[in-house]
C-alpha cells in the first residue's frame, strides 16, 4: 500500500470517494460511504448517496434500509416506512431492516407492531446489540424499566462497549430516582465514548439532582463543548446557574438558547421568571409576549410569579 493510499484509509469517506472516482458503478462504494456520511451527520450527503444506489442497482436492499435511517432524521416518517418495506420484500429475512422498523413503529407509538418487527429481527440475528436496545427503548416508552434493564444487559454481553445501552441504563435508573446508580452508568458510556454528550448531559441532570451544582454545571458545558448545537443544554445551565445563584451567567446562557434556537418557548420562560424575580418588568413582559407568540403557556412557577406583581396581566 503506498503512502496515499494510507492517508486514504484513515479517512472512510476519503477512501470510498477514491473508490467511487474509480469505478462510479460501485454501489457497494455508495453504500459504505452512505454509511460513513450518516456516522458523521452529515445527511444531506448520504441521501445522495443512497438515491444513487437506488437509480444504479434498485434490487439492492441495503440502499433502501439506509435511505430510510436517513429519512426518519428528516422526520419524513411514511417515505422511511416505504423504503424499509421495500427493503424486507426484496430480502425477506434482512434483521436490520425489521429493527429499523421497529424503532419507527415506536416513534409513531404504534407499540405492539413495533414489538412484533424488534422480535423477529431478534430470532433472525439473536447477536444483534443494538436490536436489543431497540428492544429496550420501546419498553422504556412503556416505562417498563426491569424488562428494558434485562435487554440492555443483553445488549451489553454481546457488546460489551456499547457506550449507547450504558447511556441508556443510566437514563432508566435516572427515572427512578436512583441517582448515584445512573451516575455510574454514565461515567461507563464515557469511558467507551468521550463524545457521547447525551450521556454528559444526563450526568449533569442527575447531578443536579444530587444538589452537586459545581459538577453539574462541569457536565453541562462539557455537553456543550461536544454538541455546541444542542440548545436545550444551554437552557439547562442557566437554570442550575440561577439555582447557584449566579444570575448573570443564568441569563447569558438563555440568551444564548434564544439566539441559536429563536422558537424555544422554555428560555423565555425561565428569563421571565429571573426578570420578575428581579423586578425588571419591561423585560419580563417581552418575554411573556414572545412565549404568547409561539403559542406556549407559563408554567405553575411563572403563573404563580405573574399573579404576584400586579403590572403583569
Amino acid at each position: 500500500m503506498t503512502n496515499r493510499q494510507c492517508l486514504i484509509w484513515k479517512d472512510s469517506i476519503s477512501l470510498w470517494s477514491a473508490q467511487i472516482k474509480n469505478y462510479p458503478y460501485d454501489t457497494d462504494a455508495y453504500s459504505n460511504r452512505t454509511l460513513a456520511y450518516t456516522k458523521n451527520g452529515d445527511f444531506s450527503y448520504a441521501l445522495n448517496d443512497c438515491n444513487t444506489s437506488i437509480k444504479l442497482a434498485p434490487y439492492l436492499p441495503n440502499a433502501y434500509n439506509n435511505r430510510a435511517v436517513i429519512l426518519i432524521q428528516y422526520k419524513k416518517l411514511d417515505d422511511a416506512m416505504n423504503d424499509l418495506n421495500t427493503a424486507i420484500k426484496l430480502s425477506p429475512l434482512y434483521a436490520e431492516a425489521y429493527a429499523n422498523k421497529g424503532s419507527l413503529l415506536i416513534i409513531n407509538r404504534k407499540y405492539d407492531q413495533a414489538l412484533q418487527d424488534i422480535n423477529y429481527s431478534l430470532k433472525l440475528n439473536p447477536k444483534s446489540s443494538t436490536t436489543w436496545n431497540k428492544r429496550a427503548t420501546l419498553y422504556i416508552r412503556k416505562n417498563e424499566y426491569d424488562n428494558a434493564i434485562k435487554d440492555l444487559d443483553v445488549a451489553l454481553w454481546y457488546n460489551p462497549s456499547y457506550s449507547a445501552a450504558y447511556n441508556a441504563k443510566g437514563a432508566i435508573y435516572f427515572n427512578k430516582k436512583e441517582y448515584q446508580k445512573a451516575i455510574e452508568e454514565f461515567n461507563n458510556a464515557l469511558l467507551y465514548d468521550r463524545f457521547l454528550f447525551q450521556a454528559y448531559y444526563n450526568r449533569a441532570m442527575a447531578y443536579y439532582k444530587l444538589k452537586d451544582f459545581d459538577s453539574a454545571v462541569k457536565d453541562m458545558n462539557m455537553t456543550i463543548q461536544t454538541n455546541p448545537k444542542f440548545t436545550t443544554a444551554y437552557v439547562t445551565l442557566g437554570i442550575i446557574y440561577y439555582d447557584m445563584g449566579l444570575t448573570d451567567k443564568a441569563i447569558n446562557s438563555l440568551n444564548t438558547a434564544v439566539k441559536q434556537k429563536p422558537e424555544m418557548p422554555d428560555a423565555y420562560i425561565n428569563l421571565a421568571k429571573i426578570y420578575l424575580k428581579q423586578g425588571n418588568i419591561d423585560k419580563a413582559f417581552d418575554n411573556l409576549e414572545i412565549i404568547k407568540k409561539l403559542g406556549s403557556k407559563p408554567d405553575k412557577e411563572l403563573i404563580e410569579l405573574m399573579k404576584k406583581n400586579k403590572n403583569i396581566r
